[in-house]
């Protein structure tokens, strides 16, 4: 049992999280479908579980569990997965729409509005002392505003399109992107 879920977890990184639809000249990145499904299989899979801790003759609180798991833990994966269907990122020629989250508007940054893409590190929190630093693009628009882009979906190949796409239309890329 030791060795499953490392085995699983590096079935997870072969297997690749984003999915790229490319359509013309724009490119629109979702999470894989697998992703979402797991979550439902992870419900539906505490159903019983919390039948079954209810069912037993135990004090109060293992009953509470019990509730929990078969009303509160369902929905919260049910809601996990229909946020990881909604987020998207859809990098094109003239601009790049990205949804972030299940209720989370689009929001849309327009190439010509930008004067340059910053990577920007801050520091949060710490675990044992040492402080986790947290890499973030940000977009400096012509009118002087600023307007972080931080969806989940944006690393690796997705932030490499945008990147290219933004040092194509001539405006500036700086910042460390450490890990992205």
């Amino acid at each position: 049992m030791k060795r499953a879920l490392p085995l699983f977890l590096l079935c997870l990184g072969v297997v690749g999280c984003i999915t790229r639809h490319d359509e013309g000249t724009t490119a629109t990145y979702t999470l894989a479908p697998w992703i979402a499904l797991c979550f439902v299989i992870l419900a539906v899979v505490m159903l019983p579980l919390g039948f079954f801790v209810v069912r037993r003759k135990d004090p109060v609180w293992p009953k509470l569990l019990g509730i929990s798991l078969l009303t509160l833990f369902p929905l919260v994966s049910l809601g996990a997965a229909w946020a990881a269907r909604s987020e998207y990122v859809k990098v094109g020629d003239d601009q790049v729409e990205y949804r972030s989250g299940a209720l989370g508007k689009p929001r849309t940054i327009r190439y010509d509005e930008c004067q340059r893409l910053e990577f920007r590190i801050k520091t949060v929190g710490s675990k044992r002392g040492q402080p986790n630093e947290v890499v973030t693009p940000w977009v400096v628009k012509k009118d002087g505003t600023e307007e972080d882009i931080n969806p989940m979906l944006l690393r690796g190949e997705v932030l490499d399109d945008l990147v290219a796409r933004f040092r194509k239309k001539g405006i500036p890329v700086s910042g460390d992107r450490r890990g992205l």
